[in-house]
C-alpha cells in the first residue's frame, strides 16, 4: 500500500514537471512554425533559394522581428508619425473595430509604450476594508493639487484586477498605510494574473543578531 502511495506521488511530481515543460515547448514550435509559414507565404513560390531558406526553423520569426525593428525605425519621423496618427483616426471611427483596436492598444501602450506604467515596488494595502489586504503596485509619489489637498504624505498606488493586470484602480494612499513587500514586481504580476496560485518563494529577513 505504501509502495502504491509513493508510486502515485511520484507519478503526480512528474507530471507536474513534464506537462509544463512539454506545453511551452509545443507552444513555442507551433507559434515558430506558424510564423514561418505566414513569412514564406508572402514570397513568390518562383523564388526557389528563398523557399529552400524557409525550410529552416526560426527563419521566418527573425525576418518578422527585422521587419518590425525597420518598421518602427521608419515610423519615428515626422511622416511616420503623420501615418500613424491618421491611421489610428481611421480606426477609432470604425464601429465594430474600434472597441477591438482602442483595447489592444491600451494594453500594449500600458506595457511597451513611452508612458508604461512604471511599476517601483510591490506593496500591500488594506482593500475594500480594513482587514482584508490587497496586492498592489507603487507608481510613484504623490504631487500637485492631490497632496495639496490631502493632509497625510500619500502614495501612488495602482491596484490591478485579477487575471487582467492592465486593468484597475489609481489609488493615492498614506505612505503609513502601504506594506512594501520584497517580491519583485514580475512576481507580484503574475501572482496577480495566477489569482494567487503562483506564490514566489520567501526567506524571512532575521530582525536581530539572536535569530542569525
Amino acid at each position: 500500500m505504501k509502495l502504491l502511495i509513493r508510486i502515485r506521488g511520484y507519478l503526480f511530481a512528474g507530471l507536474v514537471f513534464s506537462v509544463p515543460t512539454a506545453l511551452t515547448f509545443y507552444l513555442v514550435y507551433w507559434m515558430t512554425i506558424t510564423i514561418d509559414r505566414l513569412v514564406r507565404s508572402i514570397f513568390p513560390a518562383q523564388i526557389t533559394w528563398i523557399d529552400q531558406l524557409f525550410l529552416i526553423p526560426g527563419v521566418g520569426v527573425l525576418a518578422s522581428i527585422f521587419t518590425l525593428v525597420l518598421l518602427g525605425f521608419l515610423l519615428q519621423n515626422v511622416v511616420g508619425h503623420y501615418v500613424v496618427s491618421k491611421w489610428e483616426y481611421l480606426f477609432s471611427k470604425l464601429p465594430l473595430v474600434r472597441t477591438i483596436f482602442l483595447t489592444i492598444k491600451q494594453v500594449m501602450d500600458a506595457f511597451f509604450g513611452k508612458n508604461a506604467m512604471s511599476f517601483r515596488e510591490v506593496a500591500l494595502v488594506e482593500y475594500p476594508r480594513k482587514g482584508i489586504w490587497a496586492l498592489c503596485f507603487v507608481t510613484g509619489t504623490t504631487q500637485g493639487e492631490v497632496q495639496e489637498k490631502t493632509s497625510d504624505d500619500v502614495i501612488n498606488v495602482f491596484l490591478p484586477t485579477t487575471p487582467n493586470p492592465t486593468s484597475g484602480f489609481l489609488l493615492f494612499v498614506p505612505r503609513q498605510d502601504l506594506h512594501i513587500l520584497d517580491m519583485s514586481v514580475e512576481e507580484g504580476i503574475k501572482m496577480i494574473i495566477s489569482a494567487g496560485i503562483i506564490t514566489p518563494p520567501y526567506i524571512r529577513k532575521p530582525k536581530s543578531i539572536e535569530e542569525i
